[in-house]
């Protein structure tokens, strides 16, 4: 039986996190924000990363060392732990566990201006048939818990707009999908599932291989 994941919740503005435990670049990168709510926001998600990334590795937070792959997801340069992180607004979720590639992805709810416009850009026939079907009232939700699929399962893969979405099949009517390897995209299949974690919240996670349990846990700094 493989270890659970950890999804932590973190609301970013109820957090009063210390520039101290960021590096030097993610200090620089902070003081750039022209608003100040912003920089709150980005020094506390760090600080969010670092501490629940340290306390897995036994680890003082401050000591991580980052670096970025070619499309931009960031990873451990010393350690193999997998991990993944995804605001919006000021709530952030990460998802930690494992070696293998994971992804998260979180929306609020909201309307969607032109929403089956912009379904027919990122769906798979699929999917469309999906929210064809469906009332109006039920079609916001629908489309945000197959976007924070779809794009939970393009993190995990790490190859940013790389994927083409439409070639992607993760229906919102299902509890758990399973995306087969596709050749230039991924050599693995990747189980793909939506979180209940809020109302107003729509999180999913990719991962790699065999599907894990899941915790969900608040996060709060020390």
């Amino acid at each position: 039986m493989s270890e659970p994941l950890q999804v932590w919740r973190c609301d970013l503005d109820r957090e009063l996190a210390s520039p101290d435990v960021l590096d030097d670049q993610e200090r620089a990168r902070a003081a750039r924000f022209a608003f100040e709510h912003l920089r709150r926001r980005y020094v506390a998600a760090h600080a969010f990363v670092r501490t629940v990334l340290g306390a897995a590795l036994s680890r003082e937070p401050q000591s991580l060392v980052f670096d970025t792959s070619e499309h931009g997801k960031p990873f451990l340069e010393q350690d193999a732990l997998a991990f993944n992180l995804s605001h919006a607004d000021s709530i952030a979720y990460l998802v930690v566990g494992g070696t293998a590639p994971i992804g998260i992805d979180v929306e609020l709810h909201h309307r969607i201006d032109d929403l089956m416009g912009v379904a027919r850009t990122v769906f798979s026939t699929s999917e469309m048939a999906v929210l064809e079907r469906a009332g109006e009232d039920e079609r916001d939700t629908l489309f945000l818990r197959c976007w924070t699929r779809k794009e939970a399962y393009v993190k995990a893969l790490g190859v940013g707009l790389g994927a083409r979405l439409t070639d992607i099949t993760v229906l919102p009517s299902c509890e758990d999908v399973v995306v087969p390897a596709s050749e230039g995209v991924s050599d693995s299949s990747f189980h793909v599932r939506s979180i209940e974690a809020s109302v107003a919240e729509y999180v999913a996670i990719a991962t790699a291989g065999i599907p894990h349990a899941v915790l969900l846990r608040d996060f709060h700094l020390p």
